[in-house]
C-alpha cells in the first residue's frame, strides 16, 4: 500500500467514533424536545444526517449534523427556528454564524443543528444563506452513494475522502456536499483510473470542465450548483498532483512526499512510514 493509500485509509473514522457521534448529538435533544413541544425519544423527531448519517465523514472528526424536526403544525421562517434551537440550549449569538445550522459545542465535540420541515417524504432545511427553505432528501442521497461506491469497488468512498482532506487543508471554497455530488458524478460518467493518484488528479481534470453548471440531486428534488470559483486551486492541485505522480515514477520518493503534504496536509507519511496524527 502507498503512503497516500495509507493516508486515505487512515482518514476513515473507526464504528466506534461513528457511534460516539450520534451519541454526542443525542445529548442536545431532550432539551430540545420540552422547548418545541416534540413527541418523546421516539426517534421520529431527529435524524443524524451529513457526513455522520452518510458516514462519509474524515479525521479529525467535524461537527455532528442534526436535523431536528419541528411540530407539523408550526409555521416558522428559517431565522426565528435557528434563534429558537439556540434559545433552547442556552447559546448566544456566535452559534448562529454558518448560516443554516446552530452549532452546539459539547465536552465531546461539536453538534451543526438544522432544525427542518417535513414535506411529503423529505425535509426542508434552512438554505445556505438562512433566510429561506431548501429540500433535503438524506435516504435517496445516502443511497445514491452507497449504490454507487459498490458498483465502484470502495472507490467513490476513498475519492471522496481524499478530496475532502485537499479541501480542508487548501481552504477550497468548495462545499463537502458539492464535492460528494460532484465525485459520484465523476465515476458516474467517466471510466476512472484504478490507481489512487490517478482518480484524484482525473476527478479534478474533470470537475473543472464539469462546472460551472447545476447537477441532480437524488430523489429527484432539485439541483445544485456549483460555481467556478473554486477553479484556481483545483488547475494548482491538478499540476501539484501530476509533478508527485512523476516524482514517485522517477523514486524520488521524499520530494514526491512533500508534494502530497502540500496538497493534503502533513499527516501524509513519508517513504519511511511516518507515523498519522489524525485523531
Amino acid at each position: 500500500m502507498s503512503p497516500l493509500e495509507h493516508f486515505t485509509a487512515a482518514l476513515h473514522p473507526s464504528a466506534e467514533e461513528y457511534a460516539s457521534g450520534r451519541a454526542l448529538a443525542s445529548e442536545v435533544l431532550p432539551a430540545l424536545r420540552q422547548h418545541f413541544g416534540m413527541l418523546g425519544d421516539s426517534g421520529e423527531d431527529h435524524l443524524v444526517a451529513g457526513s455522520f448519517g452518510k458516514r462519509t465523514a474524515i479525521r479529525p472528526l467535524p461537527p455532528v449534523d442534526l436535523y431536528i424536526l419541528l411540530p407539523g403544525d408550526r409555521q416558522i421562517d428559517p431565522l426565528a427556528a435557528r434563534e429558537e434551537v439556540a434559545m433552547a440550549l442556552d447559546l448566544g449569538p456566535s452559534a448562529l454564524a454558518d448560516g443554516w445550522r446552530v452549532t452546539a459545542p459539547l465536552p465531546g465535540g461539536l453538534v451543526a443543528i438544522a432544525p427542518c420541515l417535513r414535506q411529503g417524504g423529505v425535509f426542508l432545511i434552512p438554505d445556505p444563506y438562512g433566510i429561506g427553505w431548501r429540500v433535503s432528501n438524506p435516504a435517496a442521497e445516502i443511497a445514491a452513494f452507497r449504490v454507487m461506491d459498490q458498483v465502484q469497488g470502495g472507490r467513490l468512498h476513498r475519492l471522496l475522502a481524499l478530496v475532502k482532506a485537499w479541501l480542508r487543508h487548501g481552504g477550497v471554497p468548495l462545499a463537502t456536499f458539492a464535492a460528494e455530488v460532484l465525485t459520484r458524478e465523476y465515476l458516474a460518467e467517466e471510466t476512472a483510473p484504478r490507481d489512487l493518484p490517478g482518480l484524484f488528479s482525473g476527478f479534478l481534470s474533470w470537475a473543472r470542465r464539469r462546472t460551472p453548471a447545476e447537477f441532480s440531486l437524488p430523489g429527484g428534488q432539485g439541483g445544485l450548483f456549483v460555481d467556478p470559483a473554486w477553479h484556481g486551486h483545483g488547475e494548482a492541485a491538478y499540476w501539484r498532483c501530476v509533478l508527485a505522480e512523476r516524482l514517485d515514477a522517477a523514486g524520488e520518493h521524499g520530494p514526491a512526499t512533500l508534494e502530497w503534504r502540500r496538497l493534503f496536509g502533513p499527516q501524509v507519511p513519508g517513504p519511511d512510514g511516518d507515523p498519522l496524527a489524525l485523531v
